[in-house]
């Protein structure tokens, strides 16, 4: 009876290791999609919003699509017939497009996560010695990377759309300033070494951040190498009551001989500070 309620539970965890593995997939698929979205051009960006300002009268609206790469633009010009192309997206539709994408990575998360909770409950059931434990360990790890990279991948997005909104507010300050002839170099000059200071601080914290994931990459590798081996030397020890009691004795050992190092390190501090 035992036996089948265990068989039981194992299925049921199987079940759900593959309902996460699928998760997981979807949720490396929506977060490249959020990636190209959340690292734009700037400069590309910068162009168009300056190319799409209305003149004469001429008006544009553009409708874009949730999903990356899929928008759309229907102009209305007064007083013509020809179509005109679509014009090129603007940090608006970029950060539409971005929410959406977050919203979906969110709801994958939240399915992980309740996933994972649900395994860690067939878990408590088998016993801390079963080799699932150290699988849904593995995913918690999983989960806590891809929440990293999202909130990564805000902060990146955030300081893309600053710089740009900073270069726009620039560029329209400087189109004033020639349109009224007035000569404020000093002003500018101080801006445009101010926004180099800024571009600098940022490049620097790219490239720290560059480095924390190329070190986090590593020790994820390492943590595998590590989880691998422990997953190995778990089922070799249930399936071979040998080695577990070999393991056994060892750690008796071990645990006796820390007992007798401390008992004498002990007694030699009190005879040398008795004497001292």
């Amino acid at each position: 009876m035992m036996m089948d309620t265990s068989t039981k539970q194992m299925a049921n965890w199987e079940r759900l290791r593959n309902e996460a593995r699928q998760t997981d997939q979807l949720i490396e698929q929506q977060l490249r999609r959020l990636e190209s979205v959340a690292l734009f051009d700037e400069s590309k960006i910068l162009n168009s919003d300056e190319a799409s300002t209305p003149v004469n009268g001429s008006s544009s609206a553009a409708v874009s699509s949730p999903f990356l790469g899929a928008s759309s633009s229907v102009h209305h010009h007064s007083g013509s017939s020809t179509n005109s192309p679509p014009a090129a997206q603007s940090i608006d539709d970029l950060e539409y497009q971005y929410r959406s994408a977050d919203r979906e990575i969110e709801e994958s998360l939240g399915r992980l996560q309740q996933t994972i909770a649900s395994m860690d409950d067939v878990c408590r059931e088998l016993g801390p010695t079963s080799a699932a434990v150290r699988h849904t360990e593995r995913f918690h790890g999983l989960l806590v990377e891809k929440q990293s990279t999202r909130r990564r991948l805000a902060a990146e997005f955030r300081q893309r759309k600053d710089r740009h909104e900073l270069a726009v507010s620039r560029r329209a300050g400087d189109a004033r300033r020639r349109g009224s002839g007035e000569d404020d170099g000093a002003g500018v000059r101080i801006l445009m070494d101010e926004q180099t200071s800024i571009q600098h601080s940022l490049s620097r914290v790219n490239g720290l951040m560059e480095q924390a994931e190329g070190t986090r990459d590593r020790l994820r590798v390492q943590r595998e190498r590590f989880n691998d081996m422990g997953d190995k030397l778990v089922l070799i020890a249930e399936r071979i009551p040998f080695v577990k009691n070999v393991l056994h004795r060892i750690d008796v050992r071990r645990r006796r001989e820390v007992v007798v190092l401390g008992s004498v390190m002990s007694s030699l501090m009190f005879i040398f500070f008795f004497f001292l």
